[in-house]
């Protein structure tokens, strides 16, 4: 009985050996190869190359600099007006009258101004002695601009009674029509210190 088990153990041992391996591919003692899965790699968006990366739409190229209306001239080869003071040095100072302003607009800029006269402008107020004409001089160099408007002239011989010389801030900008145009602030002469507050103020 016990030569039998011997027998069928040692049978069972030489199937086992003789019998294992199902795929003749490799030869005993290599290791049999694993089975290659199928799978799809995640997608993955492919790097741009360095040197090749293309710029944000905001980096565009830029586009050229529209031109002032009604003027060619390009925003960037114009020069700001230079802002020049000096000419209250020159204005004779009152100190009786009162620390007051108005506000007026210059007239007749069309045939006097250019695109490069556009922003602020400072400059004075004054009565010509021989048509009576409110004049507006810009700086530094008295350049008339043009006038104040006659609704304006009842309220400013009011205002400056004295009609004396005053010292006035604006800006020149453009209008919708195309036409230059300039808000203004007319200062009375009754000190220095008064009358450079005003304007600096209204220039911002």
């Amino acid at each position: 009985m016990l030569i039998a088990i011997i027998v069928i153990l040692f049978a069972v041992g030489m199937f086992l050996v003789l019998h294992d391996d199902h795929d003749n591919s490799y030869t005993k003692n290599e290791k049999q190869p694993t089975r290659q899965r199928d799978f799809k790699p995640a997608s993955q968006k492919p790097a741009a190359s360095q040197g090749n990366t293309p710029r944000p739409a905001r980096f565009a190229e830029s586009q050229p600099e529209r031109p002032y209306r009604p003027g060619t001239v390009p925003v960037q080869e114009m020069e700001k007006p230079v802002l020049d003071f000096h000419f209250l040095d020159r204005i004779e100072y009152h100190s009786v009258l009162p620390e007051q302003t108005m506000s007026s607009f210059i007239t007749g800029l069309q045939g006097h101004c250019t695109d490069k006269d556009l922003g602020g402008l400072v400059g004075w107020i004054e009565v010509n002695p021989n048509g009576g004409g409110l004049e507006a001089h810009a700086s530094p160099d008295g350049r008339l601009m043009g006038y104040l408007p006659m609704k304006d002239r009842a309220a400013f011989l009011a205002f400056n009674p004295g009609s004396f010389v005053c010292p006035f801030a604006g800006h020149v900008d453009i209008s919708v029509t195309g036409k230059y145009y300039a808000d203004i602030r007319i200062v009375l002469p009754a000190s220095r210190d008064f009358v450079e507050e005003a304007l600096v103020g209204f220039l911002g």
